[in-house]
C-alpha cells in the first residue's frame, strides 16, 4: 500500500514538472517567433562587412569619432526602417527581417549595406551582412522564399559613378550566416520613362521633411506613354517623355489636362501646387523605395515624393 502511494505521488510530481515544462514552452517560442520592430533595427548593433568594430545605432543613427582631431570628416551611418522585407530565409519556421544600410566612412562615397535581422532567446541579433555597393538607388527590396530581392539602379558601364543609370536586380540566400550572392535577375535595362509603366504611386511628401497631409491622396500612375491619376480635386492626363531621350532619368510631363470640379480650398490649393511642380520636373529616381520626381523651382527645387500605392 505504501509502495503504491509513493509511485502515485511520484507520478503526480512528474506530471506537474511536465505541464510546467508544456505551459512554458509556447512562452518561449512566442517570444522567439515575434517580428523584429523598426524600434529594434533602429536601435541595434551592426557589424557591416569592411568594419573593424561593430556600429550601434541610435534612433537609425551612428556617428564614428573624427578621422583626426579637429578634423570635420566624421563617420555616419544610418539604418533605413522606412523599407524592410520580411519572410523565412533559413527555413527554421520564424520570420526574418531584411534592412538596408548607408555608411559614409568619411569619403566621397556612401557604401549600401544589407543586413538580416532575427530574434535569439528572445532578443533582436544581426544573423548577416552584405556590402551591396556605392552610390546605388534602391528601388525596392523583398523576401521571395528563401531569396533576398533588391531592386537598384547603379552606374552602367558609360555611366559616371555620380549618376547611375542602369536598373538591375539582385538577389541573395541565407546559408551559415552568411548572405551569398545568387544571379541577376533578367538584363538591365535603363532608367527610362518605361520603369514607371504599370505601377501607382502615391504623394507622401511636397519636398523631404514636409510631409502631405490630405483628405483624400494624390494619386498617379503611367500606362502606355502618358500619366493619369487624381490631383488633389480633379482627375488629370499629361504626356510623359525624357528629354533629352539619351539621357538617363529624364523626365518631362506635358502640360495636363483636368476635369473641371471645385473642391474645398484646401484640396485646391494642393492640386495647384502638384500640378505646377509636375511642370518643373526634369529628372526622376528613387530613395529607399520611394520614387522622387526633382526639377529646379521657385523658391526651392522640386523633390516630390511618392510610394507605391
Amino acid at each position: 500500500m505504501l509502495q503504491c502511494h509513493l509511485h502515485s505521488r511520484h507520478a503526480r510530481a512528474a506530471l506537474a514538472g511536465l505541464a510546467a515544462a508544456l505551459l512554458s514552452f509556447p512562452a518561449a517560442h512566442a517570444t522567439r517567433a515575434a517580428a523584429v520592430t523598426a524600434e529594434e533595427l533602429r536601435s541595434l548593433r551592426y557589424r557591416l562587412e569592411g568594419e573593424r568594430e561593430p556600429l550601434r545605432m541610435r534612433d537609425g543613427h551612428w556617428q564614428g569619432r573624427p578621422a583626426a582631431p579637429g578634423s570635420a570628416t566624421v563617420p555616419r551611418a544610418r539604418v533605413h526602417t522606412e523599407l524592410i522585407a520580411r519572410g523565412d530565409l533559413d527555413g527554421d519556421g520564424y520570420e526574418d527581417a531584411v534592412v538596408l544600410l548607408e555608411h559614409d566612412p568619411g569619403g566621397s562615397g556612401t557604401f549600401l549595406h544589407l543586413a538580416v535581422v532575427s530574434h535569439r532567446e528572445g532578443r533582436p541579433v544581426m544573423v548577416a551582412s552584405r556590402l551591396v555597393g556605392e552610390r546605388l538607388q534602391v528601388r525596392g527590396l523583398r523576401v521571395e522564399g528563401p531569396q533576398i530581392v533588391l531592386d537598384v539602379v547603379r552606374a552602367g558601364p558609360s555611366d559616371p559613378s555620380c549618376c547611375p543609370g542602369e536598373l538591375a536586380t539582385l538577389t541573395w540566400t541565407l546559408k551559415r550566416r552568411q548572405l551569398e550572392p545568387g544571379p541577376e535577375r533578367g538584363a538591365p535595362s535603363r532608367l527610362t520613362p518605361a520603369a514607371l509603366e504599370g505601377v501607382s504611386w502615391t504623394l507622401t511628401h511636397w519636398a523631404p521633411g514636409e510631409a502631405v497631409k490630405l483628405a483624400r491622396p494624390i494619386e498617379w500612375r503611367v500606362e502606355a506613354g502618358r500619366a493619369s491619376g487624381f490631383s488633389g480635386c480633379n482627375r488629370f492626363q499629361a504626356g510623359v517623355t525624357a528629354e533629352p531621350a539619351d539621357s538617363a532619368g529624364a523626365l518631362k510631363f506635358s502640360v495636363p489636362a483636368t476635369t473641371r470640379m471645385a473642391c474645398e480650398p484646401d484640396a485646391m490649393q494642393a492640386e495647384a501646387r502638384f500640378l505646377t511642380a509636375l511642370g518643373s520636373v526634369t529628372a526622376f529616381g528613387y530613395r529607399f523605395g520611394r520614387l522622387v520626381l526633382m526639377g529646379p523651382g521657385t523658391p526651392a527645387p522640386t523633390a516630390l515624393l511618392f510610394e507605391r500605392r
